[in-house]
């Protein structure tokens, strides 16, 4: 089967990087055969240029472009796909219309956080606009599914999978150490962007706590964005040495691995809440425990005691004793490191996500009655 994949961008991004690993395994099936149509000329993740792909870029010359809906259309005209699957919301607004009139599945795989449900007025467009235009529409976790209020027909849950492989054969901690100038036993690292739905204003905070009584420690954020001065301008000049910003690096798991806790807090007066985040898989995978709150789809993938700590939204205190246990309770900390590594393995592998992705292409196709005849079009 030929799948149309448009996505708004490839910038740097764990959607985007989500898009890439399903693209790569795509690629390697001989079942079905991609197509990507990017509305930008941002590609952060090269590899996918690399692939056995026809990749076809139609920049917008404004955010709002409505010769894009055109262009699209074109486009989809002459791959003459399957089904057609949106990556984000700026393209399902521009791809849905499309497939609609050619009579194509249309898959939107926009629901990326399980934002608060009084935050919902703030999606007029997304109700409005994608829902009445998606056969089904994918959420990475349950409990977005449900703060959306996605119609039971139209919603499946599709987690986020993690290629293992990216977390085999890096380098040694000490390079990684000496590269960052890193020399505390201990690290604690937060890996999100640095932007007001991530909370590094909490992670400030908590990292000056901790710092005024211990120094074997230093507190590392990997990230970039419009915050990070303001951010930066927070630390005490008491803690300059224990609190490290990194910017945005690309070999996230090499610093991971360096992490003793790795912690991840939203930031919910924004009204954001994770889905299934990829820093957390990231954690995971090195065998680091997850210190994080229990809102969105955390819970979804952190055992509560098990894999890491789960803590309640915007309850620093408790966030910090979290952070504090684990310091000072290395083989617990290390189990439960290894117990995320194996929930990882289990659950959350790129292939089951795939798999699932295909699974829901011939399902859609069945419904509809559209099959190969699609093409034809």
């Amino acid at each position: 089967m030929r799948v149309l994949f448009v996505s708004d961008t490839l910038a740097l991004g764990g959607r985007q990087r989500q898009l890439a690993e399903l693209l790569e395994a795509i690629d390697a099936r001989d079942d079905v055969t991609a197509f990507l149509l990017l509305l930008s000329d941002e590609v952060f993740y090269r590899r996918v240029l690399d692939l056995d792909i026809s990749i076809a870029r139609i920049p917008r010359r404004v955010r709002q472009d409505p010769a894009v809906f055109w262009k699209v259309y074109r486009a989809c005209r002459a791959i003459r796909p399957d089904v057609v699957q949106a990556c984000d919301r700026m393209s399902a607004v521009y791809a849905l219309p499309t497939a609609k009139r050619l009579g194509l599945p249309a898959i939107s795989n926009v629901v990326r956080d399980g934002r608060d449900r009084q935050t919902r007025s703030r999606s007029m467009v997304f109700h409005r606009l994608i829902v009445p235009w998606s056969d089904m529409i994918v959420g990475n976790s349950e409990a977005g599914l449900r703060a959306y209020c996605i119609p039971p027909e139209k919603a499946i849950c599709i987690r986020n999978g993690y290629d293992l492989g990216r977390a085999d054969g890096l380098p040694s901690i000490e390079s990684v150490r000496a590269r960052f100038g890193i020399t505390t036993p201990h690290v604690v690292g937060m890996v999100a962007a640095m932007e007001p739905r991530k909370d590094y204003e909490a992670f400030v905070r908590i990292a000056g706590h901790i710092l005024d009584d211990r120094t074997d420690v230093t507190f590392v954020g990997v990230g970039d964005g419009p915050t990070r001065a303001s951010i930066e301008a927070m630390v005490q000049d008491r803690h300059r040495g224990g609190i490290r910003f990194l910017g945005a690096q690309g070999d996230v798991e090499s610093i991971a691995q360096t992490f003793t806790v790795g912690l991840l807090l939203p930031r919910h007066a924004s009204g954001h809440q994770e889905g299934i985040s990829n820093a957390i898989m990231e954690y995971m995978a090195c065998g680091v425990p997850v210190v994080s709150d229990r809102s969105g789809g955390t819970p979804e993938i952190v055992i509560d005691g098990e894999t890491g700590t789960l803590v309640e939204a915007n309850d620093l205190a408790e966030a910090e004793r979290a952070i504090r246990f684990l310091l000072g309770h290395p083989r617990e900390a290390k189990a439960m490191g290894e117990a995320g590594r194996a929930r990882l393995e289990t659950e959350f592998g790129v292939e089951q996500m795939v798999q699932q992705f295909v699974d829901l292409y011939a399902s859609c196709l069945e419904r509809t009655d559209v099959g190969s005849g699609a093409g034809k079009r």
